[in-house]
């Protein structure tokens, strides 16, 4: 039931519509990053699996030279690490669209949504933190990646 504090507050149509698209908006570039965040740990160990084929390639045929060398080992910690900070980049600008979310999106809803919401996710989903557990795990096999292909070479 809606109390008559709460029903002064509901929004006319256009603010509804208005409400909704701000809402959209930000859930899809909160999943658009989320996506990314995939796509650049997915493209990395994809290169990984690359180099390492390179490695075979070349051992079988054509020996490595020194420098050569240097550079296979070299590359996969350079990509590592652009991963990461492109991963913590990721997670930065979702911990915003959060942000966003909070501030325009929560204070609209209602009472008993707002209870509802608060007891399913709390104040950590707008948090940094939130997911970071995987994105930290994306991070490690990255470099477990680099020191595998460190060693092979």
């Amino acid at each position: 039931m809606i109390d008559q504090q709460e029903s002064q507050q509901l929004p006319n149509a256009p603010e509804l519509e208005d409400f909704r698209m701000r809402y959209r908006v930000l859930i899809d570039d909160i999943r658009f990053s989320k996506t990314q965040q995939w796509r650049v740990a997915y493209y990395i160990i994809a290169l990984f699996f690359g180099i390492a084929g390179l490695r075979n390639f070349f051992n079988d045929s054509i020996p490595l030279c020194y420098w050569q060398r240097k550079f296979l080992i070299i590359l996969p910690w350079v990509l590592s690490f652009a991963g990461a900070a492109i991963l913590l980049r990721f997670q930065r600008s979702m911990q915003g669209y959060r942000e966003q979310l909070k501030s325009d999106v929560v204070p609209h809803l209602s009472k008993c949504f707002k209870t509802l919401y608060g007891k399913r996710h709390g104040s950590a989903y707008f948090s940094f933190w939130k997911d970071f557990e995987v994105v930290l795990g994306l991070i490690v096999v990255m470099f477990i990646g680099s020191f595998l292909l460190t060693w092979l070479f």
